[in-house]
């Protein structure tokens, strides 16, 4: 789990130029700048992203249910440590995808 703001987000995807996220409709709209902050291995990663793109995924079927949607967003600002970070993040991923092939 991460947050932007304060906005529980789930990461779908990642790469060193940016995120895809799902989330409940909580986040700011396209073309705002907000800081997406999680943990990997325990260590605290904090970026500043740009929305770039903010879609409706599932529709809510009752007012029980929320909406599903997923936003592209791109880094515009990072330290090293939180990019370096997210490569180890990224690596362990790819090297568990290729031993799961393996198997």
């Amino acid at each position: 789990m991460a947050r932007v703001g304060t906005a529980r987000v789930f990461v779908l995807e990642a790469s060193l130029s940016g995120l895809n996220v799902a989330h409940q409709g909580n986040i700011p709209g396209e073309g705002s700048t907000r800081a997406i902050t999680f943990e990997w291995e325990s260590i605290p990663v904090t970026m500043e992203c740009q929305i770039m793109r903010n879609t409706l995924q599932k529709l809510a079927r009752n007012d029980q249910e929320k909406s599903v949607y997923h936003a592209s967003m791109e880094i515009v600002r990072a330290s090293d440590e939180a990019m370096r970070t997210l490569r180890d993040l990224i690596t362990a991923v790819v090297a568990r995808a290729l031993d799961e092939q393996k198997a």
